[in-house]
């Protein structure tokens, strides 16, 4: 059973108890408190159902209290009698039923949206949901311009043919620095390890390996 169920049924046995109180009832069993439950709720569906057709029966879709009258003469009630004896009622010797406890309705977070929706079309009836952003649905291509142009390739080879002896020069006057000073290399022979006003130095010292390479090739 629910959790509304079982408030509902706890609030209707607080009911049939205090009325059973109220006529000189001491105790009830649960069973019985339950039946006298099942007859009230039997009793109030009967109710309803008689005024709704008493409402449809003058065209009306609201109930009025006529029909309500109306409903509880065809039930067997008398209307007066039932006047009178709210008017006699004592409400101290009824039991005050709490009032039930709202639980908190956590509310959904907003849905942002980046663009407004688009409407539905003519065609497309109004309960159907509406379109969500554009954005997940649509697609746009975004066209560029091609990278295989021949001004921008011969642009981009240059500029790597230039990072590259750069690249080497760097590499030969470190290794340089390891054998030589500073001094030794500079143009305006400064003793400074600023590598722009560099030369490197043409070494021949591994000529004496070539040589036999050479002999060898024109002996063949």
């Amino acid at each position: 059973m629910e959790e509304s169920e079982i408030l509902r049924r706890r609030i209707l046995h607080s009911f049939i108890s205090s009325v059973a109180l109220k006529h000189g009832f001491l105790k009830a069993e649960g069973f019985a408190l339950e039946t006298l439950a099942e007859m009230f709720i039997a009793y109030i569906s009967q109710l309803c159902v008689q005024t709704k057709l008493f409402a449809e029966l003058q065209n009306r879709t609201e109930p009025t209290f006529h029909d309500l009258a109306s409903a509880l003469i065809e039930l067997g009630v008398d209307v007066v009698s039932l006047y009178k004896y709210h008017k006699s009622l004592n409400q101290d010797k009824y039991q005050a039923i709490a009032e039930p406890a709202y639980a908190s309705i956590q509310t959904p977070p907003a849905i942002l949206h980046v663009i407004k929706p688009k409407p539905h079309q003519n065609y497309v009836f109004d309960h159907f949901p509406p379109f969500p952003d554009p954005h997940t649905y649509i697609q746009t291509e975004c066209p560029s311009r091609s990278e295989r142009e021949y001004q921008k390739t011969r642009e981009l080879i240059a500029e790597q043919k230039l990072n590259i002896e750069k690249g080497l020069v760097k590499f030969r006057l470190k290794n340089q620095l390891t054998k030589y000073n500073a001094k030794q290399l500079s143009i305006f022979n400064e003793d400074s390890k600023d590598t722009t006003y560099m030369l490197i130095r043409n070494e021949s010292e591994n000529w004496h390996l070539v040589s036999p390479l050479i002999t060898g090739f024109f002996s063949n």
